[in-house]
């Protein structure tokens, strides 16, 4: 996407004249043109729409040789200098191999097949340093292969080939990897989007598949925390994307691979998932408290007199549907770290969304069941009639107690913060929310004595793919005598995600902090995005984070001290149950 912009100075028409478009500081065509040049697989544009292939038989065999195609094509593209060189373009070589893969009828014929495939790449020269490695010690995430050196399928001079290949490995930039070697977060370059086709051929869904498996192989560096081993999800969607016959159906598998990710980092954007999940929204917020789906706000007053749902109703069935049933049905395909965030977005994206605008509701309001007729608004109209969230950025609450909430908090407020605050025995922090603001550097310094370690990054590697190593930590807070004194107490709950979540891991290395709540989302680190065939995009985290001893966040969430969680009474009466507890908390402390 390219984002253009212009400044008016008073009222009128703006015009934007003789306007160019420049890459690599020369004009796009002329820049393109050059990168054509120099790049061969830009020159291969033959397969650019579609791979030619509209069916895949699907038998055991032919399942079996996919899947170990689909690891040779993610391996050759992360470790063959010939392809990070730009000299072939993979997708189109990936769909004149796929044929004669699928008419092998023995395992000697498809490891020929595959050693040709192989040999076509050119020799790769030998590496005289490419054993220097770095210490076991800053390893958190080693390589791993699949079955590619495991199988009993390849011959001999092809295992032979491809562990030469492994061995002599020396890759510093790469055509389809972005930036320089070693740097901590990914960017994938020259991905065909295919973006014309809603529903791709059959040889573009498999190449989804190959895509996303691989990117997530080599550079997610929270691979090995999937539920299942990342390992089996290459072989068990092949027949899930090969069959999926329409683009819902196609979607659906691939929004469920990506769920099989498990990372709150993992956004999908695609016009035909839209389209399956609805136009309508109901008109208000809606949470879990355990197992229960409870109205955590009611309609503006100006919107609906009648106001069918109000705060504290706990719904139990949706369109004749049981919350539980529901809840069960959209697990595998809600991408979430943990249950607690998995059941924060279903409720947005899955259950309070419908492509009818009526929703007929059974709830619970006061022990009494009822059912509820209510009118869904168009997404686009919906989000202008929440109850707006009215937490202030900062204020002194009762008995002394300063508060602040990370979703309004801006840096200018800090000097107004310190001296209204001065005197007070404790300050909360509320991170129930997205920071609005730097906060790690500037508002974490407040409450520290001096400089310390919060978090470790560790990033993916272009010269080892698949190696994850810790690259640098982070640091906050300056030598001082000049700091808050007193007791902090930081909220969190499952919408503490990302900078919130990373924030409150720098507050932790204050001396005097104490996290109360529940778990938070588990997904932080920077996001990297990743462009599939239909028009799909996604994102993951891209940027391993750890706690200076080495405990990963990545979907357990912030360490808490003590747990506190909303409860139906509370909701109902409008009584935040986790700052209540906070404020005895500092009111307790010495």
């Amino acid at each position: 996407a390219i984002n253009v912009g212009a400044v008016l100075a008073g009222k009128g028409t703006v015009w934007v004249d003789s306007l160019r478009l420049y890459l690599d500081e020369k004009p796009i065509d002329e820049a393109q043109e050059q990168q054509a040049n120099i790049y061969q697989a830009l020159k291969d544009t033959l397969l650019n729409k579609s791979s030619g292939i509209d069916t895949i038989p699907l038998t055991p065999s032919i399942q079996k040789n996919l899947s170990l195609l689909g690891e040779l094509w993610g391996f050759l593209k992360y470790h063959h200098p010939a392809i990070a060189n730009g000299d072939y373009n993979w997708d189109a070589e990936l769909f004149r191999v796929l044929p004669e893969v699928l008419s092998c009828s023995t395992d000697i014929q498809l490891s020929q097949v595959m050693e040709k495939w192989v040999d076509k790449l050119g020799k790769v020269p030998p590496c005289t340093d490419c054993k220097t490695l770095p210490s076991l010690a800053n390893i958190t995430i080693g390589p791993d292969y699949g079955s590619l050196f495991k199988n009993k399928i390849f011959s001999k001079t092809l295992s032979a080939k491809l562990d030469y290949i492994l061995k002599n490995t020396n890759i510093t930039t790469h055509y389809y990897v972005g930036g320089l070697i070693d740097i901590r977060n990914s960017s994938f370059l020259h991905e065909n989007k295919y973006a014309d086709k809603r529903y791709p051929d059959a040889g573009l869904r498999l190449l989804a598949l190959y895509r996303y498996w691989s990117m997530i192989q080599y550079f997610c560096p929270n691979r090995e925390l999937t539920t299942e081993k990342w390992n089996t999800i290459l072989p068990a969607f092949i027949p899930q994307v090969i069959k999926a016959d329409n683009e819902h159906a196609y979607v659906k598998a691939m929004v469920k691979l990506i769920a099989s990710l498990h990372d709150s980092h993992a956004f999908i954007e695609s016009e035909v998932r839209e389209q399956d999940l609805g136009r309508y929204r109901l008109p208000f917020d809606a949470g879990f408290v355990g197992d229960q789906l409870i109205v955590t706000s009611s309609l503006k007053e100006t919107f609906d007199a009648s106001k069918n749902l109000t705060r504290g109703d706990i719904i139990t069935a949706i369109n004749g549907e049981k919350v539980q049933s529901l809840v069960n049905k959209y697990l595998p395909i809600t991408p979430a770290s943990n249950h607690g965030t998995a059941l924060r977005d279903m409720s947005s994206v899955y259950l309070r969304r419908g492509i009818d605008s009526t929703f007929n509701l059974q709830i619970i309001r006061d022990n009494v069941p009822m059912n509820v007729v209510q009118q869904g608004l168009e997404i686009s109209k919906a989000n202008d009639v929440y109850l707006q969230s009215n937490k202030p950025a900062y204020q002194l609450i009762n008995n002394g107690i300063g508060y602040v909430y990370c979703g309004a908090y801006k840096n200018t407020m800090l000097d107004s913060i310190k001296t209204k605050f001065k005197d007070t025995k404790g300050i909360i922090v509320d991170m129930r929310g997205y920071p609005v603001d730097e906060m790690e550097r500037t508002f974490v310094a407040y409450f520290k004595p001096d400089s310390s370690t919060f978090a470790k990054f560790t990033g993916r590697s272009i010269s080892n793919p698949g190696m994850f190593i810790y690259e640098e930590s982070a640091k906050t807070g300056i030598k001082t005598t000049d700091y808050y004194k007193g007791k902090v107490v930081v909220l969190v709950n499952e919408n503490s995600q990302s900078n919130s979540e990373f924030v409150t891991m720098a507050l932790q290395s204050a001396p005097n902090t104490t996290v109360i709540g529940s778990p938070s989302a588990g997904a932080d680190g920077n996001v990297t995005p990743i462009s599939l065939p239909g028009a799909i995009t996604t994102w993951y985290s891209g940027l391993g984070i750890y706690y200076p001893d080495g405990t990963n966040a990545q979907r357990v969430g912030v360490r808490i001290d003590k747990v506190v969680k909303p409860t139906v009474k509370g909701i109902q009466t409008g009584k935040d149950e986790v700052l209540e507890a906070a404020k005895k908390l500092i009111l307790m402390s010495k």
